[in-house]
C-alpha cells in the first residue's frame, strides 16, 4: 500500500479548514498504515504460536500435526 507523499507548506490561499482536513488524512493514512502492520505482527505471532501448541500437544499425543 502507498500513499501519497503531500507538501506541508502552507501557502496564504490555503484556509485553515483546508489545512486542517489535510493534516487529519495524513493522521488516519500514517493510522492505516499502523493498523495493518500490527495485523500482520500479531498474525506471524499467532502463526507461531499455533505451532508450538501443535508441537507441545503432539509431544503428549505422540503425534504432530502439521497446519
Amino acid at each position: 500500500m502507498t500513499f501519497e507523499k503531500k507538501s506541508t507548506v502552507v501557502t496564504e490561499e490555503q484556509s485553515f479548514e483546508t489545512v486542517l482536513d489535510s493534516a487529519c488524512e495524513r493522521l488516519r493514512e500514517k493510522h492505516v498504515q499502523y493498523s495493518i502492520r500490527r495485523i500482520r505482527e500479531m498474525d506471524e505471532e499467532l502463526t507461531r504460536i499455533e505451532k508450538e501448541l501443535n508441537e507441545f500437544i503432539g509431544a503428549f499425543t505422540g503425534k504432530a500435526d502439521s497446519c
